[in-house]
């Protein structure tokens, strides 16, 4: 097993993670751009933890960074590949969609609604003729 730790500019530990000794790859999520982490690694033995790396500078610099990259290493909020539900419902696009796709909902019932209760009342107010004679 394996601890991760990731320092930003202010010193203050900006994440913490722990892994399985098969993992050879993480992402860091939620790191500012312009700013500089420093990252080290400890290692944990049945004897107990080792001391930590020294530590590696990683600089949030657009140059460096692809977006167009694939990966399927640990995250930060994961702790293991891939993403999970508590993941997908805080992304943007997702908040808009079920946003949207309840505004739909409550108007298409809102539609149905009022247009039964519109043919309904032409219903209730038969008309009819009496005469006198």
């Amino acid at each position: 097993m394996s601890q991760v730790e990731v320092r930003g500019n202010e010193s203050r530990i900006h994440a913490e993670m722990d892994f399985a000794a098969n993992i050879s790859t993480i992402v860091l999520n939620n790191l500012t751009l312009g700013k500089i982490y420093w990252v080290r690694v400890a290692a944990f033995t049945s004897v107990g933890p080792g001391p930590f790396s020294e530590p590696v500078e990683v600089s949030m610099d657009l140059v460096f960074l692809d977006p167009r990259s694939d990966h399927d290493g640990v995250t930060a909020e994961t702790g293991g590949g891939g993403g999970t539900a508590a993941q997908l419902v805080k992304e943007p696009w997702f908040i808009i969609l079920m946003g949207v796709l309840i505004f739909v909902i409550l108007a298409l019932l809102l539609i149905t609604l009022y247009s039964r209760r519109k043919s309904h009342g032409k219903k209730d107010h038969i008309s009819s003729e009496f005469y006198c004679i």
